[in-house]
């Protein structure tokens, strides 16, 4: 398999595993803390409202295979994302669209496309596009309740750590538990996730911070897994130069005539084939 060809396999994978990591619907109720609320506030009020976010940067991995590609990013808030691929002189060769129905496929070396529906996932963990978001752009969430704000500091727990803070959502599901590392600076330095009857927890570790009239955002993100015992890493560089808040532009999906539709398993399996 050749290296589009992994790339495209690795951003179809992790598309389903936003909406696939089982989560019971049950909740508890965290413990209040006693760290003033000035520091929840002062995060909350670095966070101003976006309605478009659009970047250039690069996509790596490591571990079992290694490769690198540069790609592009749009999206629009509570909406949509975009990936473009462009490994070679800027050229598009694949994307991937997700909103909060569906994931769309197209390879254009061999011109396919596929749609993944996703409600069938939603019941399981009901994570919604605004979530994936926030991961991208390091800012602290609840599945429920939304990105950190004025308006809901009181949803989080946040107790003191030697670096800094660790800060929770105060009502969890008992089917995976998450929390941010906060540094001295109130900048998210990791993601901790944890699913149920688990000790395997995934994070995403975020550097390179670059403050913009929206906040501060990471301009480098690793996320690592264990996928059937090998580790992987994936790292992903948002280029801070050439970020852009709440530029017009139409990024509904294209999708062209004479392309192919096929299933899921059945792209899979022409990217296995090369």
């Amino acid at each position: 398999m050749n290296r589009i060809s992994v790339i495209l396999s690795i951003l179809i994978l992790s598309t389903l595993c936003f909406y696939s990591c089982k989560s019971s619907k049950s909740s508890v109720e965290g413990e209040s803390t006693a760290i003033p609320d000035v520091t929840l506030q002062e995060m909350a009020q670095s966070y101003t409202d976006w309605n478009t976010y659009s970047t250039s940067g690069k996509l790596t991995l490591s571990g079992a295979a290694s490769f690198s590609t540069s790609i592009q990013v749009k999206m629009t808030h509570n909406k949509s994302i975009s990936i473009s691929i462009r490994p070679v002189l800027g050229i598009e060769v694949a994307k991937v669209f997700v909103d909060n129905d569906s994931a769309v496929v197209i390879d254009k070396l061999h011109r396919v496309y596929t749609t993944i529906e996703l409600e069938r996932f939603k019941h399981i963990l009901p994570v919604n596009i605004g979530n994936i978001q926030d991961i991208m752009l390091a800012r602290p969430f609840t599945i429920n309740d939304g990105t950190l704000s004025t308006d809901n500091t009181k949803k989080f727990n946040i107790s003191q750590d030697i670096n800094g803070f660790m800060l929770s959502p105060r009502k969890t599901s008992n089917g995976i538990a998450y929390q941010f590392a906060i540094n001295a600076n109130k900048q998210v330095e990791q993601l901790i996730v944890s699913p149920a009857n688990s000790a395997q927890s995934y994070t995403a570790v975020y550097s390179d911070f670059a403050t913009d009239n929206a906040g501060s955002e990471a301009s480098r993100i690793n996320f690592d897994a264990t996928l059937k015992g090998k580790n992987i890493s994936v790292q992903l560089y948002l280029n801070p130069s050439k970020t852009k808040w709440d530029s017009f532009y139409d990024e509904s999906i294209s999708i062209n005539s004479s392309y192919r539709k096929v299933t899921l398993m059945e792209l899979i399996e022409i990217l296995k084939s090369m």
